[in-house]
């Protein structure tokens, strides 16, 4: 009808860093071979000896020795355990990678997981029951063969290159005559399983870049760059001279942005599996970082783009 619906938006993140230098850089993967990954070990402590995966862009490292994984750890403890004891493998790997993990998870400990449910749940509906019992059957159907004890973390590590961080999840034109559409994609990430008793039990990159070459962005490629936005394939994404703009175009085009738009209002829910309706709870949209980084734009050649994260806030402060 033409009307216009206007909502608040809350932004609540530290000042951006200024932009990279706007270049087109060459980019190769490394490779690490197994006596790499050895030496890595040793020099973070830890046994050498195990399975050793490699190809040309990806490694994996997985210690096959009988372990006793318990220690009088809490999660917090061994969060932080298994964080410094990734940061020390990658570092002695020639890796640099963002210190603040991009996932942590506790991926065979059911009770850290419902705890994590139960929480999230708490602050969106009003009766959690429906989804925790769903969520316990999920996880125990996909967790039906693990053998594996709950005193294990896992840390995934954004990957940066000389200073810059780079996109987890880049893609680029797959060039395809008959899907103009197509793109192809992989991830960029540097990941290990740590037991509770200090054990690197597994460690692994994926697509680790770096630079051969750069060169400045021509006037003619920085035009191109609009035509390249519509087709990105990730809506997170935006490419603009400084995070104020990149601010100002998410908030003038919200496709940039996943969450960019607020149910700030209470509402009934029910799926089939409910026998009667819950409340679910509003929240208003919340930016939390705004960050630089690189991505790629053709098979060989990545540029610079700016992330905007966002989150739900509940009516209490939570986020999610």
């Amino acid at each position: 009808t033409g009307q216009e619906t206007l909502q608040a938006l809350l932004v609540d993140c530290a000042v951006p860093q200024a932009a990279y230098t706007d270049e087109i850089f060459e980019i190769e993967f490394r490779h690490f071979n197994k006596e790499d990954m050895q030496r890595a070990l040793r020099a973070a402590g830890q046994s050498d000896q195990g399975t050793f995966v490699h190809s040309a862009s990806e490694t994996l490292y997985t210690n096959t020795a009988a372990i006793d994984p318990s220690a009088p750890l809490s999660r917090e403890e061994a969060i932080a355990q298994a964080t410094q004891t990734g940061i020390r493998y990658f570092a002695a790997l020639g890796i640099d990678v963002v210190e603040t993990p991009v996932i942590v998870e506790r991926p065979y400990d059911l009770d850290a997981f419902m705890e994590g449910e139960a929480q999230r749940y708490a602050h969106m509906y009003s009766d959690i029951q429906p989804f925790m019992e769903r969520a316990q059957t999920q996880w125990v159907r996909t967790h039906r063969y693990e053998t594996r004890s709950a005193a294990y973390t896992r840390v995934t590590f954004a990957v940066m290159v000389e200073g810059m961080r780079c996109f987890t999840q880049p893609s680029y034109p797959a060039g395809y005559c008959d899907e103009p559409g197509a793109r192809v994609g992989f991830e960029v990430s540097a990941c290990v399983l740590v037991s509770d008793s200090g054990v690197l039990v597994e460690a692994s990159t994926s697509h680790i870049p770096q630079i051969k070459a750069r060169r400045q962005l021509s006037a003619d490629e920085a035009g191109q760059y609009a035509a390249l936005l519509s087709q990105t394939g990730s809506s997170s994404l935006i490419r603009s001279e400084s995070w104020q703009a990149a601010l100002s175009a998410a908030l003038q085009d919200a496709s940039h942005i996943g969450g960019l738009f607020a149910g700030t209002e209470d509402h009934l829910y029910q799926n089939q599996q409910m026998a009667s309706p819950v409340t679910a709870y509003g929240y208003q949209a919340v930016i939390t970082e705004i960050v630089p980084c690189l991505s790629a734009i053709t098979q060989d050649e990545w540029a610079m783009f700016w992330v905007i994260d966002v989150q739900r806030q509940y009516a209490d402060g939570y986020r999610y």
